[in-house]
C-alpha cells in the first residue's frame, strides 16, 4: 500500500474512531443535561375535587385548559389495566432500559421490507418523556432528546414510577386523559374496578386518541379493541377475553366527570374555588364552606312551603355563619333545568326588597336619639307632596311604640323617622351595611320600601353584620390548615347600643317555626311580587325569598305567610330548637321616659316610666303639652270638636247623614272607621269611630247614625 493511502486509511480510522467515542460520549452524558419529564407531568392542572365542608365529594373542578384528567396512584390502577396497556404498548417494559434495542431491530426490518413504517419502537419511557413536551418529537432530534429524556427518568426513577406518570397521562379522545378519567368516562366506573374486557378496550384508544374515540367513532374503536384483543391475548398465554367489546355507559346521559351532586343548583359559586387552586398551583385542595346536607335539606323545605302556595313557582335561601362570614347554606333555584330561567339564580338577582330594610332605618334614628322602643309614632295618613304611603292591611292604629311599629312593619312610622334623618342619610346608613341601590328606580322616601333593588345574599349579609356588628365579605373555601380563621373586617356599620336596640325590637314578636329569641323581619315586594324574610340569631343569620322570576303576582307572596315560617324551619334546622344564646344588651339600660311620648322627659311630663335606652346616647326631649300641666291655650280642651260621640238620625229621604270633621288643634288627622278623612264626611245608618290625632296627643269618638 502507498504511503499516501496508508495515511488517509489511519485518518479516516482515526476519525471513525473518535466520531465513535463522540457518540458514546455524548450518548452517555447527555441525560445528565435534559430535564426530568415526570415533574413537569406531575404539574399538569387537572379536576379537582370539590368538597362540602363534612368532606362529602361534590364535584369536579376542571381547569382553565379543561382538561378531564384524575392522578391516581399506581396502586389504584386495576392488574387488568395494567396488563393490557403493557401488552398493547411495550410487553418488555420491565425488563429492558429506556430503548429496547430488539424491538427496534425488528421495526428497522419491517420497515425496510415494506419501503415505509408500519412499526414503531416507542418504549414506555419514551412515550412518557414525548408526553411531557410535544414539539419536535417526530424529528430525528426530536426523538434524540425524547430518548436522553427516557434515559434520564429510568436513572431518577422507578419503573412503577414511570408507568404511574404514564397512565395518567395517557390521551384517551377529547380532554379525557388518564386511565381514571377515561375508566369514569366510558364506563362509568374508576380504573381500580376495571374488568379484563374493559381495560383491553382502553388500551388501544391512545395509539389515534381522537380516531378511536368510543363515544364519537364506535366502529373504529371495535377494530381497534380487536387488535389489541389480540395483543392482550397473546401476552395473557392465551387467556379468553370476549370478541365483542364490553358495552359502554350511555353516553346520552351527562358524563361522570362533568356531573355533580346538586351543586349547580346549590351552590352556584364555582369560580371561587377554582381560583383558590390555581392559586395553590393546584396542590392545595379547599373545602367549601357549603355543607350539602343543610342545602338538601333547605331546598326540601322551600319544595314543601312552595307546594302549598298557588301561583308561587321559586324560591330561594341563604344562611350564614356571622362569626366568620362563611355561607353555609346556599339554594339558588328549585328548577335549574326549567327553561323558563331556570338557571337564574334567584339568591343573587335583584327584585324590590319590601320592608326588609326597615331594620336599618330604626337603628340609625336610635343612634340619632330620635326614638326609644318604647317612643311613640303616629301611625297615621302622609302625605310628602303627592307621596301616600299606605300600610299593607290599608288599616292605621294610631299612636303605636317604635317597637311595635317594627314588629308590625307599619309604613307610616318607617316614613316619618326616613323624613326626619333625610333620604341621604338613609342610604348612607344603607351602604354601610353593603346595601347599595342595584337601580335608581326609586325616588326620596320610597327607598324606604327597597324599590331601588337589593339581593337576597346581600340582604343576608347586611343581617349578620347587623347581628355580629361587623360587615364581613362573605366566605366560600374554609381555611386551609395553615392559615388562620377568617377575621372580622372592616369598621362597626352601626353603633352597638343602637344595635342592640333595634335587634330587640326584631325579637319582641316570636317567629313561628323558630326557636325562641330569634331576631326577623318580613318584607313584601309592591304588588305582591317578591316575599321575604331574613332571621338571625347571634350566630347565625338566614333569608329565605319567595317569588316567580318572570314578576308574576301572587296573593300568598307575602313575607309573613310563606318566607317567615319556612326562614323559621331553617333557622331551627341549623341550630335545633332551644332558646337563643343570649343576646349583647351590655350597651343598652333602663332610661327614664316621658309615659306619653316615650321620649327623654321635659319640665312639663308629670307622668313617667322606666324604659330601655342606649347608654350614652341621648334620647330627644319630649315636647307634648300635657294635659293638667302649664301648657297654655288648648290644655285640658277636647281634641275632637265634630263629630261627638252620640247619637245622629238620617233625615227623611236621605241615605246618610253629612258631618264636619272638626278638631281643636291645627294638624289634627282624622281617621273614620279605620280609613283616612277629611272635611265633610257621609256616615250611613249603623255604628262609627272617628279618630283624630295630632302631634300631641289623640282622641277616639265613637256614635251611632238611625234613621228616623
Amino acid at each position: 500500500m502507498r504511503p499516501r493511502a496508508a495515511k488517509l486509511l489511519r485518518r479516516t480510522a482515526l476519525a471513525a474512531a473518535f466520531a465513535f467515542e463522540a457518540a458514546a460520549a455524548a450518548w452517555i452524558l447527555a441525560p445528565a443535561f435534559v430535564d426530568d419529564p415526570i415533574p413537569a407531568l406531575e404539574a399538569r392542572p387537572g379536576l379537582q375535587p370539590l368538597l362540602d365542608r363534612d368532606g362529602a365529594f361534590l364535584g369536579w373542578l376542571r381547569p382553565e385548559s379543561l382538561e378531564c384528567r384524575i392522578p391516581v396512584p399506581l396502586s389504584s390502577v386495576s392488574s387488568n389495566a395494567v396488563a393490557a396497556i403493557l401488552a398493547v404498548e411495550d410487553s418488555d417494559f420491565r425488563e429492558h432500559g429506556a430503548v429496547d434495542w430488539a424491538a427496534a431491530a425488528r421495526a428497522l426490518a419491517q420497515n425496510i421490507g415494506h419501503g415505509r413504517v408500519i412499526s414503531g419502537a416507542s418504549t414506555i419511557s419514551m412515550q412518557t418523556a414525548s408526553l411531557a413536551t410535544k414539539r419536535g418529537r417526530h424529528s430525528i432530534a426530536g426523538k434524540f432528546l425524547q430518548t436522553m429524556r427516557a434515559r434520564r427518568m429510568e436513572c431518577l426513577h422507578s419503573k412503577d414510577e414511570i408507568l404511574e406518570a404514564y397512565l395518567n397521562n395517557l390521551p384517551f379522545g377529547g380532554k379525557t386523559t388518564g386511565i381514571e378519567a377515561a375508566a369514569l368516562h366510558y364506563f362509568g366506573t374508576h380504573a381500580s374496578d376495571m374488568t379484563r374486557a374493559e381495560a383491553t378496550y382502553l388500551a388501544g384508544i391512545p395509539q389515534k386518541p381522537n380516531a378511536y374515540r368510543p363515544d364519537r367513532h364506535p366502529a373504529a374503536a371495535a377494530r381497534r379493541y380487536a387488535t389489541a384483543r389480540r395483543l392482550a391475548m397473546r401476552a395473557a398465554d392465551g387467556r379468553d377475553l370476549p370478541e365483542e367489546p364490553p358495552p359502554m355507559r350511555d353516553f346520552g346521559t351527562l358524563s361522570p366527570l362533568l356531573a355533580t351532586r346538586g351543586v349547580k343548583e346549590r351552590a352556584w359559586p364555582f369560580s371561587f374555588l377554582a381560583a383558590r387552586l390555581r392559586a395553590g398551583g393546584g396542590k392545595e385542595r379547599p373545602r367549601s364552606t357549603l355543607s350539602m346536607r343543610l342545602c338538601e335539606d333547605v331546598e326540601a323545605i322551600l319544595r314543601r312551603r312552595t307546594s302549598t302556595l298557588r301561583g308561587v313557582r321559586d324560591a330561594a335561601a341563604v344562611a350564614i355563619d356571622n362569626r366568620t362570614g362563611e355561607v353555609v347554606a346556599y339554594v339558588g333555584t328549585l328548577d335549574f333545568s326549567s327553561p323558563a330561567a331556570g338557571q337564574v339564580d334567584a339568591a343573587r338577582a335583584v327584585r324590590s326588597a319590601g320592608s326588609t330594610l326597615k331594620p336599618f332605618i330604626y337603628g340609625e334614628a336610635v343612634a340619632g336619639g330620635l326614638i326609644a322602643e318604647d317612643t311613640i309614632i303616629h301611625d297615621a295618613p302622609l302625605r310628602y307632596r303627592d307621596y301616600m304611603p299606605l300600610n299593607f292591611t290599608r288599616e292605621w292604629y294610631g299612636r303605636v311604640s317604635a317597637r311595635d311599629a317594627l314588629a308590625q312593619s307599619l309604613n307610616a312610622p318607617a316614613v316619618i323617622l326616613a323624613a326626619r334623618l333625610g333620604v341621604d342619610r338613609v342610604a348612607a346608613a344603607l351602604r354601610r351595611f353593603g346595601l347599595e341601590p342595584a337601580t335608581e328606580n326609586y325616588s326620596g322616601l320610597s327607598i324606604v320600601f327597597g324599590t331601588g333593588g337589593h339581593t337576597l345574599l346581600d340582604l343576608a349579609r347586611a343581617y349578620s353584620a347587623l347581628a355580629s356588628g361587623t360587615l364581613k365579605e362573605l366566605q366560600w373555601t374554609l381555611p386551609l390548615p395553615a392559615e388562620k380563621p377568617a377575621a372580622a373586617r372592616g369598621e362597626e356599620p352601626l353603633h352597638p347600643g343602637a344595635r342592640a336596640a333595634v335587634l330587640r325590637m326584631m325579637r319582641s314578636r316570636r317567629l313561628d317555626c323558630a326557636p325562641e329569641g330569634t331576631a326577623w323581619k318580613t318584607g313584601t315586594s309592591n304588588g305582591l311580587r317578591d316575599a321575604w324574610c331574613i332571621a338571625c340569631t347571634p350566630r347565625w343569620t338566614v333569608g329565605v325569598w319567595f317569588g316567580n322570576k318572570d314578576g308574576s303576582p301572587s296573593e300568598y307572596l307575602v313575607g309573613g305567610v310563606c318566607a317567615a315560617p319556612a326562614a323559621g324551619e331553617i333557622m331551627t334546622r341549623l341550630r335545633g330548637e332551644s332558646r337563643v344564646e343570649d343576646w349583647d344588651e351590655s350597651e343598652l339600660c333602663d332610661g327614664e321616659l316621658c309615659a306619653e311620648s316615650g321620649l327623654a322627659p321635659s319640665a312639663r311630663c308629670t307622668a313617667r316610666k322606666k324604659g330601655r335606652t342606649v347608654r350614652g346616647l341621648p334620647v330627644e326631649q319630649c315636647r307634648m303639652a300635657h294635659a293638667g300641666a302649664d301648657s297654655g291655650a288648648g290644655a285640658g280642651r277636647p281634641l275632637i270638636i265634630s263629630p261627638r260621640s252620640g247619637a245622629y238620625a238620617i233625615d227623611p229621604g236621605e241615605e246618610s247623614v253629612r258631618l264636619k270633621l272638626e278638631a281643636s288643634e291645627p294638624g289634627t288627622v282624622f281617621l273614620v272607621d279605620g280609613v283616612p278623612a277629611e272635611g265633610t264626611h257621609s256616615f250611613r245608618e249603623g255604628r262609627h269611630t272617628v279618630e283624630a290625632m295630632s302631634d300631641r296627643r289623640s282622641e277616639k269618638a265613637v256614635f251611632t247614625v238611625e234613621r228616623l
